[in-house]
């Protein structure tokens, strides 16, 4: 989006976890199996129906303890205790520029299964007559993390990859060597030291 204004001035940078902030839960005992962490945002009045409702009731016919959590609706605290109780997550957000509570829960070691449909959906994409942009709602991740899915017709698959893989997951590596704040600092420092003027002598 910004590059026919600012060409290869532009750089991509990410924010920093502090690891010691979100400890590793894998040791923690979990009463939760699945933690659905609903940011769905926009056309909210289809994707409930669409979406997280049959994902729900999916999980509950296999019998799986499951707590929803909606964006916005708990603090800090609360997102820490909701993830030291549960054994993975569902991720259900359009798309992030940042993404900061998903690698958070990665950071603590729960693995995610990402809905990831694959492109910008704000209708400000409209205003902008930008067409189709490719986005992501998991712009750090590997397959250390978990799995993505692009939609409700190809969750069950994603899922049972996901639940057989469960335990080989190893998200907070991935946080702790491409996510960590001095990472993130000196990625910003070699972005300022290139916009700055050359010092002359």
């Amino acid at each position: 989006m910004f590059e026919p204004y600012y060409g290869d001035r532009c750089g991509v940078w990410h924010a920093g976890i502090e690891l010691a902030e979100w400890p590793d839960t894998r040791a923690s005992q979990k009463t939760v199996d699945v933690l659905v962490y609903d940011k769905i945002h926009w056309e909210r009045e289809r994707l409930e129906p669409d979406l997280l409702h049959p994902i729900l009731a999916r999980l509950e016919r296999e019998g799986l303890r499951t707590e929803v959590l909606r964006y916005g609706g708990h603090d800090r605290t609360a997102y820490g205790a909701a993830l030291g109780r549960a054994r993975c997550m569902i991720f259900l957000g359009e798309h992030e520029t940042m993404g900061l509570a998903y690698q958070e829960a990665l950071a603590s070691n729960v693995p995610i299964l990402a809905w990831d449909i694959g492109f910008w959906q704000d209708p400000q994409r409209v205003e902008h007559d930008l067409g189709t942009v490719p986005a992501t709602s998991v712009p750090y991740f590997s397959d250390e993390c978990g799995e993505r899915f692009r939609g409700p017709r190809d969750f069950d698959e994603a899922f049972d990859r996901f639940w057989a893989r469960l335990e080989s997951y190893d998200p907070r590596q991935f946080i702790a060597r491409e996510i960590t704040l001095e990472k993130s600092a000196r990625l910003y420092m070699s972005y300022y030291e290139q916009a700055m003027p050359a010092r002359a002598g």
